[in-house]
């Protein structure tokens, strides 16, 4: 029975080997290659490898490496970008928003005689009171955003 196994065993090992068939790559005349079990006579011939892949102990084929770190990656840097345009539309909003504190803080300070426009449309002059406040405002806004 043992001699049988091994026998056995030892066909399989090598049927690979008997069941392969040579194979030719070649290329005619006018440049298109062909594949076949004969080389050419008229024209040279490279034998291609027709042998299977080896297995791995579990019986399949190995493993492609992952790409989910690559994935990841890219993924990241995606956000990456994302973040830095957020942060160059805050900084472009900041500057302006700068400019304008400080535009309004020298037409508060070098006009005593602001007028704003009410909610109902309506324009009235600034007390000197309510100019005063606004240009702390102002300065405070200036300091904490325009540093």
């Amino acid at each position: 029975m043992r001699r049988i196994l091994t026998g056995f065993a030892l066909t399989i090992a090598f049927s690979n080997a008997a069941f392969a068939v040579q194979v030719y790559k070649w290329q005619d005349s006018s440049g298109v290659i062909h594949f076949s079990a004969l080389p050419p006579e008229d024209a040279s011939a490279v034998k291609v490898d027709t042998r299977l892949a080896q297995l791995s102990k579990g019986g399949f084929p190995p493993a492609l490496p992952k790409l989910d770190s690559q994935i990841a990656a890219d993924e990241q840097l995606a956000i990456d970008e994302r973040v830095k345009a957020q942060v160059a539309q805050q900084e472009v909003n900041r500057k302006k928003a700068c400019t304008m504190l400080r535009t309004n803080l020298s037409h508060l300070k070098n006009n005593p005689r602001v007028r704003i426009e009410e909610p109902a449309g309506q324009m009235r002059r600034l007390t000197e009171e309510e100019r005063q406040a606004r240009i702390k405002d102002t300065e405070k806004g200036i300091g904490a955003n325009c540093a």
